[in-house]
Parts: structure tokens; sequence; C-alpha cells
């Protein structure tokens, strides 16, 4: 049984040409067209204790998919539309679909989407969706096509957070998560540097060199200490130092107090930035040797007013820009330390609901001054977080939910969030919940994903979640907010985790480009890829929907990015994009299958370059600017023209231009529109703007890069 719903994901995230389901070209009996069996995730168990009966399921007109502005398509199309053909499983689990169930607006010889709503009684055990709702199927009508469909448990609202190093001692195998930068980009600092524990792992180098890069980063702060001045604000000096007690910092003078470092985050890689982490009372924002309660008042974890920019290629590369230097007294005409609201800016309130661990709640401390702290998920082997040892990092429960009622169901499926078995918009939703720029309703606001609740506390978002639940719309579904900015964002309610910020107007996040002839307004910011892909055509189509699963394994891999294959050879893209009929005509299986392996041969490649000159030919009727070479030259490399860097991380400056002012800026953040940015809007764009240089670059050098490779400036 289980193989059949494994056939649907294998054609979501490998073949992505929908048509999923099995018929062995067997005439359709008594009219039947398609037929099933609806199960739920208790892997341990045999069909006849897996079947889930009363589960509605829906045929979603794939047509209607590709068309719908939704950015919970299948889901929101099948809650909305009381026409589409539908049943219900029996007592077996089963389900079928004839002739006599379709009409003539949805007819038996057409492409469908599958959707799965759970029997009403079972909403709490069950979440919507399952394995066939992201690749589509070809009916024709007249033969019996069979699809089993597997859906997601949930956690249970009761369940608790246990740690990921609980969640590993059963699932050895997902071990090399903790090679990710999701795992280890938070990092203790002693007094010799980074403190590594038994919950993370540096020592594994194919991607990124994570220990070699953080102490570059590390190494900047001496014994004596450093005097350095802002790249971005010359004027301005501070001292890096480190003795017996730690890493520290100081404002204005070496003579100030010092504010000793408690973590790190980033830096590791050598492309984006690095934050330190340091504590201060919120009282009076003095340094705190011991983060939690002090005396009447609480002590919160606050990023310094350093950043230090890792990238040499950037506007800013290998130097200190400031960080929310408003908050810090530079001046000197204080306390020479932090100065702004310490618990409403802290990374305990208002970063770590993204970039810590999954789990964190806030209570109230019980203080005169009431102040609110975050509650850390507990953690044998991590971190002496407040006395208790706590995992600061995310984890795996981030994306599977809290796993202590897994645990003591038994595993085997129960009681936790299964992702790939989730419909497009709350799968995307789960990386999507960080992976994004707005505004909460909180008191506290900014950006972190939170939703105040009773007694002033605040709760985070949970694996599962609809959209419409995570934005808070009046309806519940994710139609009234897309697409971020075509539509009115007054239908929010006021009670979602978070406000999605609008692309036809901020210039901070927007480079605002539709107006110049750009198909869509495309992401300055970082941390903008959900807001970008879920406007893209890959995330609703008529045969299979994109989500960031379909190209990240969360778990990490041996590629850049957590990509599944390749983009260097453009292994993460053409398996998705050949065969007859397709963009790439000539390419088959097995120079995929030898692609994806990195074993692609000449052979394979001359086939492969062809098709992809023949493809820049067709849509550009120019040639190609030099022979294919991906890896290399990068000439006939799929994303450097569908996803350009419009974003920047580390550069801490809007601007079209680099800081001679002498060509386009290339960013560090890749577009997930999938869109090929026309030159032609882009250059109308800067010259509005006042940039005279014409190269067909704008927004990314990245058209000027293969131009300048052909002697073409």
């Amino acid at each position: 049984m289980r193989v059949a719903a494994a056939v649907v994901v294998l054609a979501l995230l490998e073949g992505c040409n929908g048509g999923g389901g099995s018929n062995e070209g067997n005439p359709s009996a008594g009219g039947v067209v398609l037929s099933g069996a609806v199960f739920n995730n208790h892997t341990d168990e045999d069909a006849a204790g897996r079947a889930v009966a009363g589960a509605t399921v829906v045929l979603v007109k794939a047509g209607d998919v590709e068309g719908t502005d939704s950015i919970s398509p299948v889901e929101d199309l099948a809650n909305a539309n009381d026409f589409y053909p539908a049943t219900v499983t029996g007592s077996d689990g089963h389900y079928q679909f004839a002739q006599r169930d379709f009409t003539d607006a949805y007819p038996a010889n057409g492409t469908y989407f599958v959707f799965v709503e759970p029997p009403p009684e079972l909403s709490g055990d069950l979440l919507p969706g399952g394995t066939a709702s992201r690749a589509s199927l070809n009916l024709d009508g007249a033969t019996a096509l069979k699809q089993d469909i597997t859906l997601s448990d949930t956690n249970g609202s009761d369940s608790a957070y246990i740690g990921s190093m609980f969640c590993l001692f059963c699932h050895s195998q997902k071990n090399h998560i903790k090679h990710t930068l999701h795992f280890v980009g938070i990092r203790k600092i002693g007094p010799n540097g980074t403190v590594v524990n038994d919950a993370m792992n540096m020592g594994d180098t194919s991607v990124y060199d994570l220990s070699a890069n953080n102490d570059a980063m590390l190494n900047k702060f001496t014994n004596p200490a450093t005097r350095y001045t802002f790249a971005n604000d010359p004027a301005t000096p501070f001292w890096l130092g480190k003795d017996t007690s730690g890493f520290y910092f100081q404002l204005t003078a070496d003579t100030n107090p010092k504010f000793y470092l408690a973590y790190s985050y980033g830096g590791e890689t050598g492309k984006w930035k690095g934050h330190f982490m340091t504590t201060v009372t919120a009282g009076d924002g003095r340094y705190a040797p011991v983060h939690g309660q002090n005396g009447d008042d609480y002590a919160y974890y606050v990023m310094s007013p350093i950043q230090y920019n890792e990238d040499r290629n950037s506007i800013y590369g290998g130097e200190f820009v400031t960080y929310h230097a408003e908050r810090w007294d530079f001046a000197g005409t204080g306390n020479n330390g932090f100065t702004g609201d310490a618990e409403r800016t802290s990374f305990d309130l208002s970063c770590a609901p993204c970039h810590g661990a999954t789990g964190i709640t806030t209570v109230n401390a019980g203080l005169a001054t009431e102040r609110r702290a975050a509650v850390f998920p507990q953690n044998d082997n991590g971190y002496d977080f407040d006395g208790v040892h706590s995992e600061i990092n995310i984890g795996c429960e981030k994306c599977h939910g809290p796993g202590y009622n897994h645990f003591a169901a038994g595993g085997y499926g129960r009681r936790i969030i299964s992702p790939e078995k989730l419909s497009a918009g709350r799968l995307t939703m789960i990386c999507g919940t960080c992976h994004i720029h707005g505004e909460n309703q909180t008191d506290i606001g900014g950006g972190a994903p939170l939703m105040a609740v009773e007694g002033g506390n605040y709760e985070t978002f949970r694996p599962g979640m609809s959209p419409g639940r995570f934005f808070g719309t009046w309806d519940g579904t994710g139609k009234t907010i897309a697409p971020f900015g075509i539509k009115e964002m007054g239908s929010l309610a006021g009670n979602g985790y978070l406000e999605s910020i609008n692309f036809e107007t901020d210039t901070t996040a927007s480079w605002i480009d539709m107006p110049w002839g750009a198909e869509v307004n495309h992401s300055k910011a970082n941390q903008q890829h959900y807001q970008d892909v879920v406007r893209s055509a890959m995330y609703r189509n008529d045969r299979a929907l994109l989500t960031c699963a379909s190209c990240h394994d969360g778990h990490g891999s041996s590629h850049e990015h957590m990509l599944r294959y390749n983009a260097d050879t453009n292994a993460a893209c053409l398996p998705c994009h050949y065969g007859p009929g397709r963009t790439f005509p000539n390419v088959d299986d097995g120079m995929v299958g030898r692609l994806k392996q990195d074993a692609a041969t000449p052979a394979d490649k001359e086939v492969i370059g062809e098709d992809v000159a023949a493809h820049l030919f067709d849509k550009t009727g120019t040639l190609q600017m030099g022979p294919y070479d991906p890896e290399g030259t990068a000439m006939g490399k799929c994303i450097r023209c569908h996803m350009p860097k419009t974003a920047v991380s580390a550069d801490y400056r809007n601007a079209l231009v680099t800081r001679s002012g002498s060509s386009y800026r290339h960013g560090d953040i890749s577009s997930h529109t999938f869109d090929v940015m026309a030159t032609e809007a882009i250059n109308n764009m800067g010259a509005a703007r006042g940039i005279t240089n014409t190269t067909p670059a704008g927004i990314t050098d990245v058209c000027g890069s293969c131009h300048v490779f052909a002697g073409l400036q």
C-alpha cells in the first residue's frame, strides 16, 4: 500500500510531470475511473489498521489551480467549490469515482489534483491534503486508475518538545542534520572560542568550512583589544578584545565597560554575515554576566551593534558595519551600553522564534517589572541555558512539531507531522514561517512570527497550520492575502502570526520594478523566499506544485543550501524539465540519472548543452555567449537566469550599484520567483533612478557577467 503513495512523492520530487497514480491499461469496470484507499501514517500496522473511514476525497481541476492566485491553491479550491467531483471513503478506507460522478464542467477525461479532508471526528488527529495533493492525475475516462493516499498525523495539542538529540536516538539515519546551517547557526562562545556540544557537528567540510570561517571572524578579537571603525561609519570606533573571561566588545573607548559574548550567530560560510550576542539587564542596559532573573529585573540576550560581512565581493565585504546602532550608547553620554528596549528587541522574544529552536514559549517571569521570559525546549545534550540544558538552534521539531506524544505512542508515524504528506500550502508554510518578511501584531511588534495569547504571553507557529491560520485571514484561507500587494491586506483579522510586507509599496523589501515592465516585483531583502515561491508559476500549475522540499532537503545534503541535487551542474533543474515535449526534449532518463549522481558523461553534457543553447535561442533570439559550461564560466547555468541574486544579506546598503558606483551590484540571495528578468525593464528602472550604465545587468549583474565573458560590455 505504501508503494503507491511513494510513487506520488517521487513524481513530485523527481519527475515533476504530474500524472501520478498507476494503472495497467485495464479497462474501467463498471465505469470506474479512479479508485484507491486513504490511510493514516501508522507505518507499523497493516492496511486494515491504517484505513481512514469517512474522509472526503475531492478532485480539484488542475486548470483551476493554474489560474488561481491563492497561496494555498488546492486546499482553498477544494473548500470553495461544491461542484468538484467528491466522494467519501467507506469503512475500509476505500473510495472510487465512476463516470457518473463527473460533469461537462469537470469531465472524466481530465486532469485533477486529489485533496483529502479527514472526517470531522479525526480533525484533531489527521491533517488535510495527502500524498496526491501536489501532483496531478491524468484521467482518460475509460481506464481505471489506482491511487492510494496517505495523510499525516497531528502532534496533538498537548504534546511537548523533547529536543533533537532525543529524536536522533531513534532516527540515527538523519544524523546529517547536525551538519546543516540550521543546526549550527548559533554557537556558544567561551574564553577559548567556540564551544561545540554533542548537538552539533562542525567537522563536515564537504559543503561549508564551518570551523575555519567562524575562526576567521573570531580572530578579530585580540588581547589586548583592537580598535576598529565601521565601514559605513568610519568616524565611530569600537574595540574587540578577549581575556580569561571570554570575548568582548567595547564602545566609544577601550576603558568603557566590556560586553562579553554569549553566542555568535552566522559568520560561518565566508558568504554572508556574522552577529554577536551579549546579555544586558532590561532596566539599565548594563552587561549582565548571567541570563535570566537578575534581582527584581531580567537579563536578556541582545545582538551587539556590530555586524561582520563575510563575502569580500559584497559592498562592505570583510568589514564591520553597524547593526541597529541606534540601540547603543556610542556617544558615551549614558552607560556606554544598551539604550534600547531590551525586552522588546531581545533575541529571546524578537529573534528566537525564527533563528532559534522550535517550541519557544513566553511566560510572565513574575517579577515586579512583569518581564516576559522565553522558554527554550530542554535538551540534555544542549547548552547550559539558565541552568538548564536547552536546544537553542533549529532542529527536528521545527518542521515536525513537538515529539513527546510521538515518542509516547511508540513512533512509527503516530502523533508527528510528516511534511511530505501535507498539501502544498501547508508544507510550504512550514518553511515560510521564517523565510518571510512581515510584521506581527503583538505589542512587541517586529518580524518574529508570534501571536498574542492569554496572560500577555505569545505562542509560536506549529507545523501543519494552513497559511490562512498563520496570516489570520477572515475566512481561514490563503486566498485573501495573495499575492502580497495586488490585493488589499485589510482582510486580516488581527489574530494571525504575521502580516506580510506589501511588494507594491515596501521599498526596503521590494524593488517595485513592475512599473518598468517586470513580471513581478522582485525581492530586495533577504529571507523572502516564501513570498517569492508562492507568487511563482512553479507553485501554481496544472502538473506538480513546487514546494521548498521539492528542491531542498531539510535534513541536509552534500550540496550548498541543502539542495537535493547540484545546481552548478543543472541537476537541480533538469529533472523537472526534460523529455519529449518539454524544455529539453533530447535529454533522457539515463542522462538525468547520471547528472543527479554527479556522473554525467561528456556525451551527456554535449546533448544537455545543445538543448540549453536551443532554449536560450528560442527565448532570446540570440546565441549562447560561449561554450556550455555551467560549473566553470556559468554559461548555460539555469539558475543564473531563472534565479538571479536580487536580494542582499550582508550588504548593509540600499543601492543599485556597487560602492565605487561603476557597475551594478550582485546580491547574495537568489530570487525564488523563477522568472527571467527582462533587461529592458531593469535598464529602464535604473535609468529612472539615475543609473547611466546600460550594461544588461540592472538589479543584479548576472546578465552582464555572461556578456562580459563574451567580450560584449
